[in-house]
């Protein structure tokens, strides 16, 4: 990674360019990149747009339509072969993005390191993985194409009221005859990466105690297709040991936008740090989260309303910065002893605080 950014160094060195009229942008969310890291995003991503409100904008992902940008278009990354923009956009690393830029006239954003790159010279200005908040680097790159709105956006960045653009929601086959006019709650606790990973066991004691105080009558599971989850959800319901009146399993059987409307009317969230959860601090009535091995200060939206709505439980004692960062995973000896800190008991009284509101 390190040699790539020389490499784009001498490429600005030896082809800088004077940007002039652009009538197509490609905005760069590549796979490895999961919905949360769009959701963080998605306030620049919207500026992109009405920087270049002439331009056809693209956003090239493997995400399917889960936010209503304006303007922009959502293009699946494997159509976008062969496409030519006249300026390629990076808001995140990825070092797949390095073949735009062959096929572009102009490129400025993340390409190998934590600075923006362009070449046409496009400020170089940087942010700080392991201490700043997701959306740093989106309010950076909108400043070097756009000082002016990105001035904008830094200010509600310091002032902690952030638009983000809507979820998308859509109302799955099954609410009406299953859910309509019932408390649920919405549990989104499978996570592939086992540091993240709070134990299912809890996961499901904290459901039955809510079941039990009456603040909801159903609960309903989410999760992808995956055998992982599938797997998971199996697990899950036999710790449970509910019946179908209690327990509705979901996972596999509907999309992100089902996903947001289960969420977006549910009487509480209840997840860990994963997609579902980004979904849920923008619409959920309420939601709490669980964070294991990730600093949640980094991670939720910048939202006026957050500490009304949403309870973030991590360990007692505050991990290692080393490690608690979100930039790699941490050693499963280690997350074991953090998931060892987090307590049922303080989950639930996150929770109860939650719904005392």
């Amino acid at each position: 990674m390190e040699l790539l950014y020389y490499f784009l160094e001498i490429l600005v060195l030896l082809f800088k360019r004077k940007i002039q009229e652009i009538k197509s942008v490609g905005i760069l969310f590549l796979p490895g990149l999961g919905m949360g890291d769009l959701i963080m995003l998605s306030p620049a991503i919207q500026k992109i747009a009405e920087i270049f409100s002439g331009a056809e904008i693209t956003l090239i992902t493997w995400i399917p339509d889960a936010i209503e940008f304006k303007n922009i278009k959502t293009l699946n990354h494997r159509k976008a072969k062969g496409l030519r923009f006249d300026l390629v956009v990076s808001p995140t690393l990825n070092i797949h993005h390095i073949k735009y830029i062959f096929s572009s006239e102009y490129w400025a954003g993340y390409f190998s390191k934590a600075v923006i790159q362009s070449n046409f010279g496009a400020p170089q200005l940087a942010y700080r993985q392991r201490d700043e908040h997701y959306l740093w680097r989106g309010v950076q790159l909108i400043k070097a194409l756009d000082q002016k709105r990105g001035s904008r956006l830094e200010s509600e960045y310091m002032e902690g009221s952030v638009t983000y653009p809507p979820i998308i929601c859509q109302e799955p086959s099954f609410f009406k005859s299953e859910l309509l006019e019932s408390k649920y709650a919405v549990a989104g606790v499978f996570l592939k990466l086992e540091d993240r990973q709070w134990p299912l066991q809890k996961c499901a004691v904290v459901i039955k105690e809510c079941l039990k105080r009456g603040y909801i009558e159903k609960v309903v599971l989410i999760g992808d297709s995956s055998e992982h989850n599938q797997k998971a959800a199996e697990k899950i319901k036999k710790s449970l040991n509910l019946s179908s009146q209690e327990v509705l399993d979901a996972t596999g059987k509907i999309g992100l936008k089902e996903t947001s409307f289960l969420i977006k009317n549910s009487t509480f969230f209840f997840g860990l740090d994963s997609g579902p959860s980004h979904i849920a601090y923008e619409i959920a009535p309420k939601a709490a989260v669980v964070f294991v091995t990730v600093e949640p200060r980094s991670r939720v939206p910048l939202l006026a309303d957050l500490n009304e709505r949403v309870a973030c439980v991590y360990p007692a004692e505050v991990p290692r910065g080393s490690l608690y960062s979100g930039l790699r995973p941490v050693p499963l000896r280690i997350a074991r002893e953090y998931m060892d800190l987090i307590s049922v008991e303080s989950v639930m009284s996150a929770i109860s605080d939650l719904m005392k509101n």
